[in-house]
């Protein structure tokens, strides 16, 4: 707003009108400011209705779709920077066997078809199992997958440690049901901000209905369906993350990465902690590595909206907490079977191909670095195993990724 003030300001004054008031501003000055607070205020106005319509389904709701949706992308002139090309994933497809697959289970999966983080693997490579409870919803998706060419299927059930019926609590926001009772007592305190718009949680965060859902566990729909081994899982089921981590039995070992959604407070009855999440994959050999897609919520009885006060968030970043409390995030674990080593670990059962699939999934995610690292000891591996044309032919796969990197991304002296 200070920079608005400002240029208008110069173009009032360079128009020869006379300041005149205390505040140094004329008439028609203040008039001009009057006029850019009352559009700005209409605009946040805007923006809250066209929440309180997508909470109430009259427009569509898109945050389901992933966090990579919504969040800026890398910018630039170039395919990298956009994401639109990983040199990492691009040269491993080239040497996986045209067989190899990429499987993932997606739990809460409402739009995963159009989550931009998979594109790269194509769809010749990719296959997404998902499961939405509302029927229509779920026929829905299947048919939109099918039109893309895409190897994605919906199954109209819930993932829970059971089969059965259950009570599923149907809530007025996307994204915002579960088989665990809101607990409004700490929502209904909570205010939705983002740099735009105001919304308050009680308005638009609340169940509406119960529905009876059909439920089973991660164990029995693979056998089920005919599952082999999955290689990733993404689980945003409000509350229900871990309940269906129980269930994976035997194949959480085939798996190389979770993204979970994570609660740091009670927004759900009996909802289990990230801490809870956390010990469980650390205690079956995944490594912690970052949480993405940050919710941080404002206060209802609040009469100023955090995320809309004019500081230099630069200036503090890392030395206070300008966004909010942090209610909930997307935590990614990946195998490290580096470390697995370091510590006497066996690691013979990670086969090369799922070490491969490992480091593509490092680079989808954002873990370039340990992508590489993997890289290293991989082909060092191989030699050691003597298998010695596949190590040559990944150290040239990672050579050429690097010098992408460097070239593309990096100030690094060539």
């Amino acid at each position: 707003m200070k920079a608005i003030k400002q240029f208008i300001l110069a173009l009032v004054r360079k128009a020869g009108y006379r300041i005149v008031s205390e505040s140094g501003l004329s008439a028609r000055e203040q008039q001009w400011i009057d006029t850019a607070n009352r559009l700005k205020q209409a605009e946040r106005q805007l923006n809250d209705l066209r929440q309180r319509l997508r909470a109430a389904k009259l427009v569509p709701d898109m945050a389901a779709a992933g966090a990579a949706e919504t969040e800026p992308q890398n910018v630039g002139s170039g395919p990298q920077r956009r994401r639109e090309r990983l040199p990492i994933v691009e040269g491993l497809l080239a040497i996986l066997d045209a067989k190899a697959h990429f499987i993932v289970l997606d739990a809460g999966a409402r739009e995963a078809h159009r989550d931009p983080r998979w594109r790269i693997l194509g769809t010749e490579r990719l296959s997404i199992r998902g499961f939405e409870p509302n029927q229509d919803e779920c026929r829905r998706l299947n048919d939109e997958a099918a039109a893309l060419g895409y190897d994605y299927k919906y199954y109209p059930i819930g993932l829970w440690d059971e089969a059965g019926t259950i009570p599923f609590e149907d809530n007025m926001a996307g994204g915002g049901s579960s088989f665990l009772r809101q607990n409004r007592l700490v929502t209904d305190r909570w205010k939705f901000e983002n740099p735009h718009a105001v919304s308050l949680a009680r308005d638009m965060f609340r169940p509406v209905q119960m529905i009876d859902v059909k439920t089973i566990s991660v164990e029995q729909w693979a056998k089920d369906n005919g599952i082999g081994d999955l290689d990733f899982a993404k689980l945003n089921v409000q509350g229900a993350e871990l309940k269906i981590l129980e269930t994976f039995g035997d194949r959480l070992s085939d798996v190389v990465g979770v993204l979970s959604e994570v609660s740091f407070v009670d927004s759900y009855v009996d909802r289990p902690f990230f801490a809870d999440v956390d010990q469980f994959l650390r205690d079956r050999g995944f490594t912690f590595f970052d949480i993405v897609a940050h919710h941080h919520i404002g206060r209802a009885d609040s009469p100023v909206a955090a995320q809309h006060l004019e500081w230099n968030e630069r200036q503090f970043s890392g030395l206070v907490s300008v966004m909010g409390q942090l209610v909930e995030g997307h935590a990614l674990y990946l195998r490290d079977p580096i470390d697995m080593e370091l510590r006497g670990i066996d690691t013979q059962h990670f086969t090369t191909t799922k070490l491969m699939k490992l480091i593509c999934v490092a680079e989808i995610f954002g873990q370039i670095e340990y992508a590489f690292e993997l890289f290293k000891w991989l082909t060092t591996r191989l030699r050691q195993q003597g298998d010695l044309v596949l190590a040559n032919t990944l150290e040239g796969a990672r050579d050429r990724a690097a010098g992408i990197y460097r070239e593309v991304h990096s100030r690094e002296p060539q």
